[in-house]
């Protein structure tokens, strides 16, 4: 929905990295680049902006969950 807030420096840093990814498929689209250089940058944005929904986790947020919990015990 429009008008959600950042909340946290991990939300921001997912949203930079979609930011720089979408500003990279554009390089690369004016360039005439190959479609899988765009389509691997579009792929870059889409899991950011994953994280902000819940869509896709990180590898190193789902290893310090299982730090910090005992899961499973």
């Amino acid at each position: 929905p429009a008008g959600e807030i950042i909340t946290n420096s991990r939300q921001a840093d997912a949203v930079k990295r979609a930011l720089s990814a979408i500003d990279e498929a554009i390089v690369a689209i004016k360039s005439q680049a190959t479609p899988d250089i765009v389509l691997t940058e579009a792929e870059i944005a889409l899991s950011a902006l994953g994280e902000l929904s819940g869509r896709t986790v990180r590898e190193d947020v789902t290893r310090r969950i299982f730090e910090r919990f005992c899961v499973g015990k």
